[in-house]
């Protein structure tokens, strides 16, 4: 008869010390190469650059990592994580006046766009083609589809006031120009338009709402289908 086999022992304090360590090392690679990847740039970033900022050998970037391209791809993964969690976890609207909902739907936005400069920089490099490669295409695409339905939730939200029927539609209608909107919004405060933040919120704010009226008063011809 077979003998059972013992408990798997816990981990000893050791193991657990290193893995720590180890989760620290980590830690420590992905922010030093998002801080230099989104200021240089990926190809200007080098391997003992990263080393050289982190403190760690390069050896220990290729036993995380595999390659400069598996650094990058982690740090959008880890940046797209935070920044989607923040959004999800803490965005609150209140009030019965869809266009106060969504100025507050979008001043929360640009708040956690404020903290989160690095990342959406690299993101913007990595976006338009001049940084990377095609193996970061997937990860792009997948965090860009993320942020379009995430800014979707947001207007639906701001339009519930509506019905949640016409609140839907319009976030269906307008969350690739919201989008867009914000891609030329980044782009201004990067380019040092920081300073009229609040300002160019509003006129964000009051340009999608100008078109959410026009979609709610929208007069449909005889066999018009939505």
């Amino acid at each position: 008869m077979a003998r059972p086999r013992p408990a798997s022992p816990a981990a000893s304090p050791a193991r657990t010390r290193r893995l720590a360590q180890g989760e620290r090392s980590r830690e420590e690679i992905l922010d030093a190469a998002e801080l230099l990847m989104s200021t240089k740039g990926y190809a200007a970033t080098s391997m003992s650059n990263l080393a050289h900022a982190s403190g760690l050998p390069p050896s220990s970037i290729y036993w995380h990592f595999g390659s400069k391209r598996g650094v990058v791809g982690a740090v959008m993964e880890r940046g797209a994580r935070r920044f989607f969690e923040q959004i999800t976890r803490q965005l609150q609207v209140t009030g019965e006046d869809p266009r106060q909902r969504l100025g507050a739907v979008l001043s929360f936005s640009d708040q956690v766009i404020g903290e989160h400069p690095q990342f959406l920089r690299l993101f913007m490099l990595l976006l338009l083609g001049s940084e990377g490669g095609h193996d970061q295409d997937e990860v792009v695409s997948r965090v860009r589809a993320e942020g379009r339905q995430h800014l979707a939730d947001g207007i639906r939200l701001a339009y519930l006031p509506w019905g949640d029927e016409l609140a839907a539609h319009i976030a269906g209608q307008l969350g690739d120009v919201a989008l867009a909107l914000f891609d030329g919004y980044f782009i201004a405060t990067e380019a040092g338009a920081g300073a009229a933040r609040g300002r160019l919120i509003e006129q964000l704010a009051s340009a999608i709402h100008a078109l959410a009226v026009g979609i709610r008063d929208f007069q449909p011809p005889p066999g018009y289908r939505r």
